[in-house]
């Protein structure tokens, strides 16, 4: 099953939606995969850019402050 790749809001998702586990985040078509913390696609540019972050209080300096974070789980 494709995921149709979108940068800014998803139709149907609430901002602030809370998702108790990644197999949701998937079968809500959010994000790619459920292993990763940080799905991403080539913008229009061609420039990487992230279509979605799945925060889990997994790393002890990430922030998630709702209109900032910051993300420390991944160096690619």
């Amino acid at each position: 099953m494709a995921i149709e790749r979108v940068i800014g809001h998803i139709e149907g998702v609430p901002v602030g939606t809370v998702f108790h586990r990644r197999k949701d985040v998937m079968e809500a078509r959010l994000h790619q995969t459920n292993q990763r913390g940080i799905s991403w696609l080539l913008d229009q540019d061609g420039s990487r850019v992230s279509d979605a972050i799945v925060l889990n209080g997994g790393y002890v300096d990430d922030e998630d402050e709702w209109d900032r974070i910051q993300y420390t789980g991944v160096a690619e």
